[in-house]
This record gives C-alpha cells, structure tokens and sequence, in this order.
C-alpha cells in the first residue's frame, strides 16, 4: 500500500510518497480500508518537529 511517511521533521520535502506493508490487525481488531485522509494542524506541527513523534511516521491522525 502508499503511504505519505515523514522520516526527519522540516518543510513539504520531508513528506515522502513509499510503498510499505499493509498492516495486520491484531485479535479484536479490524483493517480498515482509507482511500482519503485529511491532515490537521497537528499533523503540521508533527512534521515540523514542534510536537514530538517517534520517527518515522504516517501523518493523518483523522484517517
């Protein structure tokens, strides 16, 4: 599956396009299929290193 991943904080270059693994839901959990995510404020201050998040990550916490 795509996915935008953000590997070091800083501007729109840090936004990457990837092909990575789909992940599997675990017991008493469900894969959910998104075709659109909206990104939020949050997800701006994430990539931009202003809240703090575990490197790499997937931007779009409303998905």
């Amino acid at each position: 599956m795509n996915a935008i991943r953000v590997h070091a904080t800083g501007g729109l270059d840090a936004l990457h396009l990837e092909e990575i693994d789909q992940p599997v839901p675990g017991p008493g959990q469900a894969l959910v299929k998104v075709a659109y995510a909206g990104l939020n404020f949050i997800d701006i201050y994430q990539r931009l290193g202003q809240y703090k998040m575990p490197l790499p990550f997937t931007p779009g916490l409303e998905a």
